[in-house]
Parts: C-alpha cells; structure tokens; sequence
C-alpha cells in the first residue's frame, strides 16, 4: 500500500509569497523570526528539531544572541544550510527588592 503524503505536502506549500524575493530579504525575514522568539523569552530557539536557516545569517544570529544573552551553537548542515541553536543563559545577578536599612 502507497503512502499518503498530501497531507506532508500541504504543510510545505507557500502561504504567503513575498514580491522581493532577494536574498537581503528572505536572510533579514528568517533573522526577524528568531529574534522575536528571543524576544519573546524562549529558552531554546532552534536544534534539530526546527528548520534549518542560511549560512549567510551565521554572523547576525551571533550578534543577536550576544545581545540577548543566548548562547549559539552553529552546526554545518551543507549547501549553504546551518542548523542554529540558541539556548538563554541564565541570568546570574538579580534586583532584590527592599529598602535600605
């Protein structure tokens, strides 16, 4: 008996095509939805589980996780593929609340 794979397929088609298809773009869009998630506070942000991104982003993905305390792990996944993993360090100081004495 054959698979099924429409429904895998449909997962894959595109929602929404962008009129500027330039690599600019595409790199700066798949940048922009990793920061948000940083942003947004999420421990971890990629691995082997999510999609892979452009090698082109391996130097903004480091300057992003600098700046928003994640570590970066950058694994080589071939033409032009990286797998990105960042993961929040943990924050080692804190304000504590109280007056002075």
């Amino acid at each position: 008996m054959a698979e099924d794979f429409s429904a895998d397929a449909a997962e894959f088609r595109c929602l929404v095509p962008f009129p500027d298809q330039s690599a600019s773009f595409v790199h700066g869009f798949e940048a922009g939805m990793i920061w948000q998630r940083m942003v947004n506070g999420d421990p971890q942000i990629g691995g082997l589980d999510e999609i892979a991104t452009h090698v082109e982003n391996a130097a903004a993905f480091q300057k992003m996780a600098d700046a928003q305390g994640y570590e970066l792990e950058l694994s080589d996944f071939g033409d032009g593929w990286i797998i990105a993993t960042f993961i929040k360090r943990p924050r080692r100081f804190g304000v504590i609340e109280g007056g002075a004495a």
